[in-house]
């Protein structure tokens, strides 16, 4: 940051920290215990191998690789950490759903748990609540709520949405349930998968 009348400036660049096939959209972030550090974590391709990555004041650094839970091929969807840190949820349609705990000093999952999400549709999203508990997958036309804080998550599945059949501005944009993210005022906000029209 002292480069540039302190306005900051680029030291290092172009530098290839993992040379690997990864899952497209699947590298994602949680704060270290410590408060100040993030991990960062992508996933292998055809494997149930993750990546994970150490950030600090100091630069980012491969800390290393952990095989746990079931074997993802090429796939699309969605992964997300809890806002606690907690937990990590892993979803694509055709492979389900996986939550996981996580260890936030040892930067480690734990306990998977697999779920079949009865649709089985291609493309999805997944985000938790505020407060950590509650998990919900955007599956094109549905949505789902599960409770992870109980002993049998998958049984706590409750269908919370249908797609009501809805183009904007007409067809073939479909209104559908895509990605989701939680944002900074508390609600879930899950995009369409495509150029949908703000004006209703």
């Amino acid at each position: 940051m002292s480069l540039d009348g302190g306005l900051g400036g680029v030291v290092t660049k172009n530098q290839v920290l993992i040379n690997d096939e990864l899952n497209v959209g699947k590298i994602t972030a949680v704060r270290h215990a410590n408060g100040r550090d993030w991990w960062v974590f992508c996933h292998k391709v055809n494997t149930n191998l993750f990546h994970r990555l150490l950030v600090t004041p100091y630069g980012v650094s491969v800390d290393g690789t952990q095989s746990i839970g079931i074997i993802r091929p090429p796939d699309n969807g969605q992964v997300c950490f809890s806002p606690d840190g907690s937990k990590f949820a892993y979803y694509w349609g055709q492979d389900e759903l996986e939550v996981f705990d996580f260890d936030r000093c040892a930067g480690t999952f734990s306990d998977p748990v697999f779920i079949i999400v009865p649709d089985g549709n291609p493309g999805s999203g997944v985000a938790f609540s505020p407060n950590s508990r509650y998990l919900y997958v955007s599956s094109v036309e549905d949505v789902y709520q599960f409770d992870t804080e109980v002993a049998d998550i998958a049984a706590s599945m409750v269908h919370i949405a249908e797609w009501d059949g809805f183009y904007s501005p007409s067809p073939p944009f479909a209104t559908l349930f895509d990605i989701a993210q939680l944002a900074p005022d508390g609600k879930i906000y899950i995009g369409t998968g495509n150029g949908t029209s703000t004006c209703m």
